[in-house]
């Protein structure tokens, strides 16, 4: 009987499996533009990707929706697994300036039914692919970016602002600068941007700007000023200015206790802009003349990336030390370079348990949850007791 059931099981699941997975479907180009027109129809042409022999519906969608004709309402996979639709678009009138777009979609076709159960009951396939068109404004307009490149001390950091003309009118002129403020919100630079002229509806241009890093290592903020014809925006982004230095953040724990060995963590981080290999530190145990008592040597880090936080680790043994207070000298050796940092450190006895009786704390909740398990049981006993004796 058990080998029945399963070959039974076996088979449904041979059937029941291909019709239960959801088949692929993919569209290409993903997305498609067509210019604001009012009144121009487009005829627009998509791939379809999908199982051989495989029926999809086609629809539309998004605010568009309405002014999308689409060939048919389904489309059938040839033999390599793949269909052209054609679909005609007509531009409306649209009175909000910006991105719009109405979607084509595709939809596995669900199936009637399946084992009697209405084919409803399971997922499908479906993707879709905008068209878009963009309706500029009735005046001078420009959507604007900003970006600012990290560099390395004494290397180039650039800075870019791309210009794209949302408007119906020409962008005769844009220039600007960009003001550079150091860690410490300081301003180090004022540079001038490089300008250009007659940006013409929908195109876009850039402005560029370098400035030779320098100053202290860190984070960097860049305020660039964009002046096109009569307009003007403001926009910020950061970046680093970074040297072959790893900085030392802390170390860890900062309390021993006398004959343990003890996990030391250091935490650091690199200030340079590209990976430095072969990474390790150096921990000395420096009594208050300046002595070292004690010191450990932390296994090697293969590498460190850019800007990267990490955490080096070894294992310090007190058993040498005597209470007092000392300093730990954290050495780390990295591509040529050492970096430094001193940090105090504590040496305690170790606290002695107590060797009087141990005491126990009642616990009210325990204790009820206890005795109503004991008395469970003991009901269920009892009846099973019961019961037996009438048999």
């Amino acid at each position: 009987m058990k080998k029945v059931c399963l070959l039974l099981l076996l088979l449904f699941v041979a059937v029941a499996l291909p019709q239960l997975v959801m088949a692929t479907v993919a569209i290409t180009p993903g997305a498609q533009s067509v210019a604001y027109e009012p009144g121009t129809s487009f005829e627009v042409t998509f791939l379809i990707q999908g199982d051989p022999g495989q029926e999809f519906t086609l629809s539309a969608g998004g605010e568009l929706a309405a002014f999308l004709e689409l060939p048919s309402d389904s489309v059938t996979m040839n033999p390599n697994g793949a269909a052209v639709i054609k679909v005609k678009f007509t531009v409306p009138d649209i009175a909000a300036p910006g991105k719009h777009s109405v979607d084509v979609v595709i939809s596995e076709k669900p199936a009637e039914r399946l084992f009697g159960v209405p084919g409803n009951v399971r997922a499908y396939a479906a993707v879709r692919a905008p068209i878009e068109v963009f309706v500029p404004c009735p005046d001078k307009c420009a959507d604007l970016s900003f970006g600012a490149s990290d560099a390395d001390l004494g290397q180039t950091a650039f800075f870019t602002v791309n210009i794209v003309n949302t408007g119906s009118k020409d962008i005769l002129a844009a220039d600007g600068q960009v003001e550079i403020y150091d860690p410490q919100g300081n301003v180090v630079a004022s540079i001038p941007l490089t300008t250009t002229q007659n940006i013409a509806p929908g195109a876009s241009a850039s402005l560029n700007s370098e400035w030779q890093a320098q100053g202290d290592l860190g984070l960097y903020a860049a305020n660039a000023t964009v002046n096109f014809d009569e307009q003007s925006r403001e926009l910020q982004d950061t970046f680093k200015v970074g040297d072959l230095f790893i900085d030392i953040n802390s170390i860890s724990p900062t309390l021993f206790y006398i004959g343990e060995f003890t996990p030391v963590f250091v935490s650091v981080v690199s200030q340079w802009g590209q990976t430095i290999n072969n990474v390790y530190a150096l921990i000395e145990i420096k009594d208050t003349g300046g002595n070292t008592i004690t010191n450990v040597e932390t296994p090697t880090l293969p590498s460190i990336s850019a800007w990267e936080y990490k955490t080096l680790d070894a294992y310090l043994n007190a058993g040498g030390l005597s209470v007092g207070n000392y300093t730990a000298k954290v050495t780390l050796y990295y591509g040529g370079e050492t970096s430094e940092k001193e940090f105090p450190v504590t040496v305690e006895n170790k606290p002695v348990m107590p060797s009087a009786e141990k005491k126990f704390t009642l616990n009210t909740n325990l204790l009820a949850i206890v005795l109503l398990i004991i008395a469970l049981v003991a009901l269920v006993y009892a009846y099973a007791r019961k019961k037996n004796r009438k048999y």
